[in-house]
């Protein structure tokens, strides 16, 4: 009798011990965004650790955005961090005007905003909807870090960190991250929902 108890107190420790290294896995999974995303970045290696908010960026865009046309809408946003120059020239976004049929790229950094390019468009592109976008650019390069980019960051020699956010055909905004090495040979890429923070597959090709 007291062989059985005991087997079954200790079957029951395992199943509590397998039960919270289960909780503590997906935990290391979830995205991090916002001011706790700032705090996580900062801890990471340099370059990676001086990303800027994206969010932020877009908002210090929107004053000059309402100048150039009323009605601009996000098309895209995109950053490169060279890690060879431990640097990186700021966020670069693409706005769409429909009454005025055209886009235009921006680029946005501390000291300035500056054109880049400007032309017409024949048709609408994807819109990325400023109340679908919530998740913040920490949250995809956070969630790449703790499931593998911590343990490959030294051993695959990257070059440059690429983080873009688009909307897709399945009709949300979604981050991608990929990492460079010489050659432009593609390392790694890591995607994650911009709407609730969710890590899914590439997405179908455009």
């Amino acid at each position: 009798m007291k062989n059985r108890m005991l087997l079954l107190g200790l079957s029951l420790l395992s199943m509590a011990v397998l039960i919270a290294v289960g909780i503590g896995w997906l935990r290391g999974y979830e995205p991090v965004s916002g001011r706790q995303g700032d705090v996580a970045v900062a801890a990471l290696p340099t370059p990676l650790n001086r990303l800027p908010s994206a969010l932020a960026a877009y908002e210090a865009l929107k004053p000059w955005a309402s100048e150039w046309a009323a009605d601009y809408r996000l098309v895209s946003a995109n950053l490169t961090i060279d890690v060879v120059a431990q640097q990186s020239p700021g966020w670069s976004f693409i706005l769409y005007s429909a009454k005025r049929e055209r886009l235009v790229s921006v680029l946005v950094s501390p000291s300035e905003i500056r054109v880049l390019r400007e032309q017409g468009v024949l048709y609408p592109p994807r819109l990325i909807g400023d109340e679908a976008w919530k998740e913040d650019a920490s949250a995809v390069l956070l969630s790449w870090w703790q499931a593998r980019g911590g343990h490959q960051w030294t051993a695959m020699e990257a070059t440059k960190v690429i983080l873009t956010l688009r909307q897709e055909k399945s009709g949300y905004p979604v981050w991608k991250l990929i990492c460079l090495g010489t050659e432009g040979t593609v390392l790694d890429s890591w995607y994650l929902r911009a709407d609730n923070g969710a890590i899914i597959d590439a997405p179908e090709a455009p």
